[in-house]
């Protein structure tokens, strides 16, 4: 599935504070959460279920207003994330099990239309290293100069991580 697919499961409106939400009438709403009179509203449906009702900025302290603009921009780097959190990173080692000292390339596999540009490559211990993502994946190559299991993580900014363990033998 691609992250346009994903994404696709979503609709966002902006609510006229009028309308009931899931059946509970409008004044109710507006007396239960802190709906800010002269800002905008947005609601997040996945597959026509309401998961998300955001009367104020959200990622901002405080109940900070939205216009319409804004909430649709924050809806949509909403939608983005949850739809991105839909499909997780995937990573294999090559070869795996390997001979110390061997070169074994981890590859990271994201939707090739993620809006992620690079993945995070960490064996256990070691040093971070960023590599690009082309098309979808990512690789970085390590060689373990021991025996051992070694657990290799993949992480990115929308998909989560993903560890590999790496045998050494």
């Amino acid at each position: 599935m691609t992250v346009a697919e994903a994404r696709a499961r979503y609709t966002v409106t902006l609510w006229d504070k009028a309308s009931p939400i899931n059946g509970v009438p409008a004044e109710q709403v507006l007396q239960s959460h802190a709906v800010p009179p002269n800002g905008s509203v947005y609601l997040i449906y996945r597959d026509g279920n309401l998961l998300y009702f955001q009367p104020h900025a959200p990622w901002v302290a405080g109940l900070v207003p939205m216009t319409d603009s804004e909430a649709l921009q924050y809806a949509d780097e909403q939608v983005l994330q949850l739809a991105c959190a839909e499909l997780p990173i995937s990573a294999a080692a090559s070869p795996n099990p390997a001979a110390v000292n061997t070169t074994v390339t981890v590859t990271a596999t994201l939707p090739v239309d993620t809006p992620d540009t690079s993945v995070t490559f960490q064996a256990e211990g070691g040093t971070a290293y960023r590599e690009p993502v082309s098309n979808g994946q990512a690789s970085h190559m390590f060689a373990f100069a021991a025996l051992g299991i070694y657990h290799v993580t993949a992480s990115s900014a929308h998909h989560g991580k993903t560890t590999v363990e790496v045998v050494v033998s």
